[in-house]
């Protein structure tokens, strides 16, 4: 399949050269940088990024955790004020 597929890129004029590095997944994968592409490079940097969103969210619901247990320790001592 793959030399049919070589033969077919010779028709249009493509070296073996150019037809072999056509067929290669991993170079193609590879020259796609863009944001958000498939290029190892970028799903290591999608991977840093997401990786800080994270801890930075994580930090956020630590702080909203915190500030639900201080209200609720509040309405706690409000209610014991109140029964007895």
């Amino acid at each position: 399949m793959r030399e049919a597929l070589r033969a077919k890129m010779a028709e249009f004029g493509l070296s073996d050269t150019a037809a072999e590095e056509a067929l290669d997944v991993r170079k193609n994968v590879e020259r796609r940088k863009t944001r958000g592409g498939p290029a190892r490079e970028e799903i290591l940097r999608a991977l840093k990024s997401r990786e800080k969103d994270l801890l930075k969210d994580e930090r956020e619901v630590e702080r909203m955790e915190a500030k639900i247990r201080e209200s609720l320790e509040g309405l706690e001592r409000e209610v014991e004020k109140w029964m007895h």
